[in-house]
C-alpha cells in the first residue's frame, strides 16, 4: 500500500513538473507569433488583388481608347478604397478634365493620397503642382522634396525636373554639377527634354563645354520630335558647332521645330527663305513665318518682321508697321532695335510717327496679325 502511495506522488509531480516546464517555455522560450502579424493572404484576399488589378487595367484601357467615363467608374472605387495608382490615374484625370470638370484641387488631393503610399508618379505629379502652383500654392521647396522622391526610385520624368530645380536654383541652391547628373540619368533613360536640357548644358556651360556631345543629345532629343532640340539642331548645322556645317539639314530640322510653332524656329527658317539657304528663296514664305513668330511675342521676329516693312522686301512698304513692329522689339529690348528706330524716325513726318505709336498701342490690344491684315 507504501508503495502504491509512493509511485501516485511520483507520477503526480511528474505531471506538475510537465506542465509547469510547458507554460515557463511558452513565456521565456519561443514565444508563439501572432496569428494577426503572420496571417497569410486568404483565397478571398488574393481574389480581391487580381478583381483590383482587373478593374485597373480595364480603366487604363478605357482611357486609352478616350472612353473617359468607363474609366473613372473602375478608377474611382479603387481609389477610394486606397489603391494607389488608382488615385493617380484620377488625379490626372481631374488635372486634365478627362470624364470630370477639371479641377486642379481635386488632382492634387488624389495625387498627394497616392504619393503618400510611395507611388513615384503621384509624387512626380504632385511635385509638378507645387512648381508651378497648379491646385496649391507654388512652393519650390515641396516641390524640389517631392522631385526628389521620386527621382531616386529611378522616375525619369522626376529626374527631369529635378535637373531643373539644381540648374535653375529652384527650391535649393543653384548646382550645375547636380544639374547634370540628374539630367543625365534620365537622359539615358530616353527622356527626350532631359536629353535637350542636358546637351544645353554641354554647349552652354563653360565647366562641361563639349559641342560634340551636345550635337548628339540635340539629336537623340530632336528625333523623338522635341521642338526646341530640333531648333538647337538646326542651329548647330547652320553655324557648323559640333558638325559639318549643312544649310539643307540646317533647314530641315527647322522646318520640324517650326511645324510645331517654335517661334525662333520659325524666325529662323525665315531668315533661310529670305537668304535662299538650304531652301529655295521665297520672301512671301519667310513674311508667313515670321508673322507666325511675331505673333507668339518673339521680339527677334518683330524686328526682323518691321525691317521688312521698312523697306518693302516681301510686303509693300509701311513705315507707320514697321514703327509699331520695330516699337514692340523695344519693349522687350531686343538689340540693335532702338538705334534702326532711330533711323527710321529721321525720314518720317510727325502724323506718320504719331500713326506709328498708335498701331503700337493697337496692337498691344488686339494682337499683331489683326493689326496687319487690317492694313
Amino acid at each position: 500500500m507504501a508503495l502504491k502511495y509512493l509511485f501516485f506522488l511520483l507520477t503526480l509531480s511528474a505531471v506538475v513538473w510537465f506542465f509547469s516546464g510547458r507554460k515557463k517555455q511558452g513565456q521565456h522560450g519561443v514565444q508563439p507569433r501572432r496569428t494577426r502579424e503572420r496571417r497569410e493572404p486568404t483565397l478571398s484576399d488574393k481574389f480581391d488583388r487580381r478583381r483590383g488589378r482587373a478593374d485597373l487595367q480595364k480603366g487604363e484601357a478605357a482611357y486609352a481608347r478616350g472612353d473617359y467615363v468607363a474609366a473613372l467608374a473602375e478608377f474611382r472605387p479603387l481609389a477610394e478604397q486606397g489603391a494607389a495608382e488608382a488615385q493617380n490615374n484620377l488625379g490626372f484625370m481631374y488635372d486634365n478634365g478627362h470624364g470630370v470638370s477639371q479641377d486642379h484641387a481635386q488632382a492634387a488631393a488624389w495625387y498627394h493620397k497616392a504619393a503618400a503610399q510611395g507611388n513615384a508618379a503621384a509624387q512626380c505629379n504632385l511635385g509638378i503642382m507645387f512648381r508651378y502652383g497648379r491646385g496649391t500654392p507654388s512652393n519650390d521647396t515641396h516641390a524640389f522634396a517631392w522631385f526628389r522622391q521620386a527621382a531616386v526610385s529611378g522616375l525619369a520624368q522626376a529626374q527631369r525636373h529635378l535637373g531643373d530645380m539644381y540648374c535653375f536654383g529652384e527650391g535649393v541652391e543653384l548646382d550645375q554639377a547636380q544639374a547634370f547628373d540628374w539630367y543625365t540619368k534620365a537622359a539615358e533613360q530616353g527622356n527626350a527634354i532631359a536629353q535637350c536640357n542636358l546637351a544645353a548644358l554641354y554647349d552652354n556651360c563653360p565647366e562641361l563645354q563639349d559641342h560634340d556631345q551636345a550635337f548628339a543629345w540635340y539629336h537623340k532629343a530632336a528625333a523623338q520630335g522635341n521642338a526646341e532640340a530640333q531648333y538647337n539642331l538646326g542651329l548647330s548645322y547652320d553655324w557648323a558647332i559640333g558638325v559639318k556645317q549643312d544649310f539643307v539639314k540646317a533647314a530641315e530640322w527647322l522646318a520640324s521645330a517650326a511645324e510645331q510653332s517654335h517661334a525662333g524656329a520659325q524666325c529662323a527658317l525665315g531668315d533661310k527663305y529670305f537668304d535662299g539657304l538650304g531652301v529655295s528663296a521665297d520672301e512671301s514664305k519667310a513674311i508667313v513665318l515670321y508673322r507666325s513668330a511675331a505673333q507668339q511675342g518673339l521680339s527677334r521676329a518683330f524686328f526682323k518682321l518691321g525691317m521688312k516693312y521698312s523697306n518693302g522686301n516681301g510686303v509693300r512698304r509701311d513705315d507707320e508697321v514697321a514703327y509699331a513692329l520695330i516699337s514692340q522689339a523695344i519693349i522687350q529690348e531686343q538689340e540693335g532695335a532702338a538705334r534702326y528706330l532711330e533711323g527710321m524716325v529721321s525720314s518720317m513726318t510727325h502724323s506718320q510717327i504719331e500713326a506709328g505709336k498708335a498701331l503700337t498701342c493697337q496692337m498691344q490690344r488686339v494682337g499683331v496679325l489683326r493689326v496687319l491684315d487690317s492694313r
